[in-house]
């Protein structure tokens, strides 16, 4: 998930990414699996309270629901 958050001390974009960032410069390496052509499913946090909210109101018990906006992968 990733969102513009204004609400705390340190604004940021991505709460996946800096950990990534903090990773790779406290072991001097970034890491990936294989070739680095995996992808990573993203969606907005704004997305994702719009999904509870009508799931919450209109959908029938038991259902099922995976929302996601994109992909993105760390292949240069």
């Amino acid at each position: 998930m990733y969102a513009e958050r204004t609400c705390c001390r340190e604004a940021r974009n991505s709460a996946q990414l800096p950990r990534l960032i903090r990773q790779a410069r406290a072991s001097g390496v970034a890491r990936h699996i294989g070739p680095g052509r995996d992808s990573w499913s993203t969606v907005h946090i704004d997305d994702v309270t719009d999904l509870y909210a009508t799931a919450l109101e209109a959908a029938p018990p038991g259902s099922f629901y995976f929302v996601e906006n994109g992909e993105t992968d760390f292949a240069a």
